[in-house]
C-alpha cells in the first residue's frame, strides 16, 4: 500500500467511525426521538471546532457481539461560545451506550485532559448500564471513570445532561457533576429498575425514574422540553461559570447601567404575611435583569441562582416568600448549602436575600433530619471564603438569621431594607411571651393585639435596632441596592482570608 493508498484508507476508517451501529440502530434512535451521539456533539459545540479523539478505539473483548470504532462514546474538546470545552456523548446506537472497559478508559483520559488544561466537561449520558461481557476489567474501568470525575470535583466545572437511561453505577456522574440537565420524556436517572425494585420489594413505583420525578427529588437541576432547548441551556449556564477554580467569570462588560435604581419598594407587600415573588427583586438586581434558577422544582421555598453583577457572576440563596410559608425546611437547607459550597470552590461570590419566619415545624421535617440540613447550610456559609454578602429584605426571625449568611456566620456586608422585620421570634409568639398582661387590660383586645404587634415591629424588631448592636451594617435604600451591591462585590474582590490552620472541617453528614 502506497502512501495515497494510506491517505485513502484513513479516510475510509475515519468515515466508518463515524457511522456509530450503522443505519437500522440510527434509525431506531431517531425513532425513539432521540437524537444520535454525533449530532449531540454538533448541538453543543461552535460550528467546526470539536476536534475527535480516539476515535479508531475499538472493544478488545472477543465475546462483546459488536465490534465498532470509538466504541459507544464520542469524546474530544472544542469551543462553546468561543472558550475551551470537553465532551463525551455515550452513542446508544452501539451496544446500547454500554460501559466497557476501553470505552470507561477513553472516558476516564478525556477527564484528565479536562483537569490538565483547566476547561469544563459535559457528559451526555445515554447508557445501558455495564458491559457484562468484559466482566471484572469493565467493572475495574468505571471505577477509572467514578476516580476521574471525583478528582475533577472543584477543580473544573461539570455539566451532566441525561438524555436517555442513566443506571446503576453511572449515575455516579449525575451524582457528582455540578449541574445535571434531563430532557422531558427522554430522561431515565435511577440506580435500580423498576423491574428489579418491584420484583424484590413488591412496592410499586410506575413513575420514579422520570425527569420529573429527578426534578423534584432534587436529581436534575434543570429539564427541557427538547434536546436542542437543553444543549441551549447549557450553553448559557457556561457563559455564567469560570473555565476553572483559578479564573474568573468575568466576560464582556455590562451594558447595563451599574447605578440604575431598582424598583424593589413596590415589589414587598405592606403586609409582612403577604407573599411575594423573590425572583422579581433577584431580577431587579441583576445585570439587564437575566438569571439562571438553579433547581427550581426542588425545595421552591428556596432559590438558588447565578446572576452577573457589573459582568461578573454571583451566586444568589433566597428564600422564596411564594412557597413553603417563608419557613426554612431541611429540602431547602439541603439545596442552598449544596449551592453555596459549589460557588465557594470555584470562586463565585455569594448574595444571600432573606425572608424567613424560621424553621419547619413539623414531625416530618423532624425524622428527615432538619437539625442536620440547617446545620450544613450555617456549616456551608462560614467555611466558604468566597465574598459574601447578606441583605435582608423582609423578615428575618430566630435561627434562620443566623444560618442565612449572617454577619456572626461570616456574612463580609450584612444590609437590611427599611422594609425589614429583624427578631429573636416572630411578633405574635413575643405578644403572646411578654404583652398578654396588657392585651388583658385593653378594652378592646383584638385592637390592643394589632396595636403592640405592629409597635414591636417598627421598634424592637425593626431593622435600626439591629444597626445599633452592630448586627448589620447598614440600612439600604431600596432603589439603591444594585449600585450598593456592585460597590460591595468590588471592594470584596481583593478579600483575603486566613482560617484555622486544619485539614477540613468535618461537614455534618
Amino acid at each position: 500500500m502506497d502512501n495515497n493508498e494510506k491517505v485513502a484508507n484513513l479516510a475510509k476508517l475515519r468515515l466508518e467511525a463515524t457511522n456509530g451501529g450503522g443505519e437500522a440502530k440510527v434509525k431506531a434512535q431517531h425513532n425513539a426521538g432521540k437524537k444520535t451521539a454525533r449530532e449531540r456533539i454538533a448541538l453543543l459545540f461552535d460550528e467546526g471546532t470539536f476536534i475527535e479523539t480516539d476515535s479508531f478505539l475499538k472493544n478488545r473483548n472477543p465475546l462483546t457481539a459488536e465490534d465498532s470504532y470509538a466504541d459507544g462514546v464520542v469524546a474530544g474538546y472544542g469551543t462553546v461560545n468561543g472558550s475551551l470545552v470537553y465532551a463525551y456523548c455515550q452513542d446508544f446506537t452501539v451496544l446500547s451506550g454500554s460501559v466497557g472497559e476501553m470505552n470507561a478508559k477513553k472516558i476516564a483520559k478525556i477527564y484528565n485532559m479536562a483537569i490538565k488544561t483547566g476547561a469544563p466537561l459535559v457528559s451526555v449520558i445515554d447508557c445501558g448500564g455495564i458491559r457484562l461481557e468484559d466482566g471484572l476489567d469493565g467493572v475495574s474501568a468505571v471505577a477509572e471513570i467514578m476516580a476521574s470525575a471525583s478528582e475533577a470535583s472543584g477543580v473544573i466545572p461539570q455539566i451532566c445532561m441525561v438524555a436517555g437511561p442513566c443506571a446503576g453505577s453511572m449515575t455516579f456522574i449525575p451524582a457528582v457533576s455540578d449541574f445535571v440537565f434531563a430532557v422531558d420524556k427522554i430522561s431515565k436517572l435511577y440506580v435500580n429498575s423498576k423491574e428489579v425494585i418491584e420484583g424484590t420489594t413488591e412496592e410499586k413505583c410506575d413513575s420514579f425514574a422520570t425527569s420529573v420525578f429527578a426534578a423534584k427529588n432534587g436529581m436534575a437541576d434543570f429539564v427541557c422540553a427538547t434536546e436542542e432547548e437543553c444543549f441551549a441551556a447549557i450553553k448559557n449556564l457556561l457563559l455564567y461559570l469560570p473555565s476553572n477554580y483559578q479564573e474568573s467569570t468575568f466576560t464582556q462588560a455590562t451594558t447595563d447601567d451599574i447605578n440604575r435604581a431598582c424598583d424593589i419598594t413596590s415589589l414587598i407587600p405592606e403586609d409582612d404575611k403577604a407573599s411575594f415573588n423573590m425572583l422579581s427583586i433577584i431580577s431587579e438586581i441583576a445585570d439587564n435583569k437575566a438569571y439562571v434558577e438553579i433547581a427550581k422544582d426542588y425545595a421552591k421555598n428556596m432559590i438558588t441562582a447565578l446572576i452577573q453583577l457589573n459582568s461578573e457572576t454571583v451566586g444568589v440563596v433566597a428564600n422564596q416568600p411564594m412557597e413553603g410559608d417563608s419557613l426554612l425546611d431541611e429540602a431547602a437547607a439541603k439545596k442552598a448549602a449544596k449551592f453555596v459550597q459549589f460557588c465557594d470552590s470555584f470562586g463565585i461570590p455569594v448574595l444571600s436575600l432573606v425572608d424567613c419566619e424560621g424553621y419547619a415545624i413539623s414531625f416530618a421535617s423532624e425524622k428527615a433530619g432538619l437539625m442536620k440540613e440547617i446545620a450544613k447550610l450555617g456549616f456551608a456559609f462560614h467555611e466558604a471564603t468566597v465574598a459574601k454578602v447578606n441583605v435582608i429584605v423582609r423578615k428575618a426571625y430566630g435561627g434562620a438569621f443566623a444560618v442565612m449568611n449572617s454577619k456572626q456566620m461570616g456574612a463580609d456586608f450584612s444590609y437590611a431594607l427599611p422594609t425589614a422585620i429583624i427578631s429573636a421570634t416572630t411578633p405574635e409568639i413575643a405578644l403572646n411571651m411578654f404583652y398578654t398582661d396588657e392585651v388583658k387590660k385593653a378594652s378592646n383586645p383584638v385592637s390592643a393585639r394589632q396595636e403592640i404587634m405592629d409597635n414591636y415591629k417598627n421598634e424592637a424588631a425593626s431593622p435600626y435596632e439591629a444597626a445599633k448592636r452592630g448586627y448589620i451594617d447598614d440600612i439600604i435604600d431600596p432603589s439603591a441596592l444594585r449600585p450598593v451591591l456592585v460597590s460591595a462585590f468590588d471592594v470584596l474582590s481583593s478579600k483575603r482570608i486566613t482560617k484555622t490552620e486544619k485539614k477540613h472541617g468535618n461537614l455534618p453528614m
